[in-house]
């Protein structure tokens, strides 16, 4: 009986020292990215890899990204160069992956990006303009370029540049393929006209728009087709009426396109088409 006692209280004494213990002596201590520094760097391990968070912003001239540093690749540009006010050009190397899109805010005197050709995520055009490889994304816009008119490539969907800084920029020319900005334009003093390829309800619906855009830039939208002008219509009606009660209107606003209407009443409401939205 003795024994049974002493085994019970060592078990008794067992659990309440191990409930004494706090659930934090258990729980994974967050891991704080560390920071190295190695020249004009400075940088964190990511992955395996390196990303550029700083940089000396007292260096002047014309910056070459490292391809290594502390012996992992150079892969990311994390707000890498900001307010770094005197780089006058900027050369990608290979491993770069992924920039952030501000990694270069307020660098008012870059006058060209250059990206070796060994690198198969970014470009540049013939004005040093930064693109991702498949043109597809406007990364950065070398402020100091003294490039008065632009015109982004066809193509192009979205456009992450910040234009804060590009006192030469006049006229800036937008295609329609563009889906998303997110910059507004509203730092670029000498910018008098942005020209949009596609129509006026398309560009108020992107981030950015006509909302923080100076009075003294006039932005030029291409006109409606006749056939837009129906489709938008359309669409304006069937948001406030549903599909099927849609189907009857399609019928009194599509005269005379009656036969083309109805058509389409009928596709939408067996879900087979959207009329898209502006």
């Amino acid at each position: 009986m003795k024994g049974l006692k002493k085994f019970i209280s060592t078990i008794l004494c067992a659990i309440l020292a191990f409930t004494a213990i706090p659930l934090s002596a258990f729980a994974a201590e967050p891991q704080e990215k560390s920071r190295f520094t190695e020249g004009i760097f400075t940088y964190e391990i990511v992955d395996g890899s390196a990303a550029i968070v700083g940089c000396d912003t007292s260096f002047s001239g014309e910056m070459t990204v490292p391809e290594t540093l502390g012996g992992y690749d150079v892969t990311r540009l994390s707000t890498a160069f900001e307010n770094c006010a005197g780089i006058t050009s900027v050369t990608i190397s290979k491993n770069v992956n992924r920039i952030q899109y501000d990694s270069f805010k307020g660098c008012k005197n870059i006058v060209r990006f250059n990206v070796v050709e060994e690198n198969g995520y970014f470009k540049t055009d013939e004005h040093g303009v930064l693109y991702t490889r498949n043109m597809e994304i406007l990364y950065c816009f070398p402020a100091g370029s003294g490039i008065e008119n632009y015109t982004v490539p066809d193509g192009v969907i979205k456009i992450y540049a910040d234009f804060d800084g590009c006192d030469k920029l006049k006229t800036i020319t937008i295609p329609e393929s563009v889906e998303y900005i997110k910059e507004n334009f509203s730092n670029c003093p000498n910018l008098t006209d942005i020209y949009f390829g596609g129509i006026e309800h398309r560009w108020k619906g992107m981030n950015g728009g006509l909302r923080g855009i100076s009075e003294n830039i006039n932005v030029h939208c291409r006109e409606m087709t006749v056939a837009e002008k129906i489709e938008y219509k359309m669409h304006a009606l069937g948001a406030q009426l549903g599909p099927f009660m849609f189907f009857g209107f399609y019928f009194v606003i599509g005269i005379p396109y009656i036969p083309v209407a109805l058509l389409l009443a009928f596709l939408q409401d067996l879900g087979l088409i959207h009329i898209k939205p502006y």
